[in-house]
């Protein structure tokens, strides 16, 4: 499975209510770069069988985001695993259920996304590694047999994106072996 994981976009400044916190919609600069990388994705031919997203507000509206840009057909799939603070192993369970598939979108939050990362990277959750808000991954030859595993394949920020979005033939660079 190809496993791309993609940060929410901003949403501005954090609200001083946790409850508030949780209904947060992407501003307008949160928007453009998730239409960037959106776009990027797109000229990639990126295509997806599967997309999941939080159900939170600012998961969702990055999600349908990129499901347009792509052209993806499905109903995106809402998991309370790819919520904040959800455990890693409830998300990594429902991944489970979709190993046929060849390529899927995970839209959620940090640092849960990270950790998730980390663990098929490396077998633990304390890797480095921390998604930009709209940043994004592509985990190649991801397996869930015996322990959950995946190769780093590319790392993205909306400003890498953005930055060769003049270039026609942009494209990512892999991760070093």
């Amino acid at each position: 499975m190809e496993l791309y994981i993609l940060r929410n976009g901003d949403t501005g400044s954090h609200a001083a209510d946790i409850t508030r916190e949780f209904h947060r919609s992407l501003s307008e600069a949160g928007r453009n770069e998730v239409e960037g990388v959106a776009r990027w994705l797109a000229g990639q031919g990126v295509r997806f069988d599967v997309i999941a997203t939080s159900q939170l507000p600012r998961a969702r509206e990055t999600a349908e985001i990129v499901a347009e840009a792509v052209e993806y057909e499905n109903q995106i799939l809402q998991w309370k695993a790819l919520e904040p603070e959800a455990d890693t192993l409830s998300l990594l369970g429902h991944l489970t259920e979709f190993f046929k598939i060849q390529t899927a979108l995970l839209v959620g939050h940090e640092p849960e996304l990270s950790k998730m990362i980390s663990l098929l990277i490396a077998g633990h959750h304390h890797c480095g590694i921390s998604l930009q808000r709209a940043g994004m991954c592509k985990l190649r030859r991801v397996t869930f047999y015996d322990m959950p595993a995946g190769e780093l394949h590319w790392l993205v920020s909306p400003e890498t994106v953005k930055a060769g979005a003049d270039k026609p033939a942009a494209k990512a660079i892999p991760a070093l072996r």
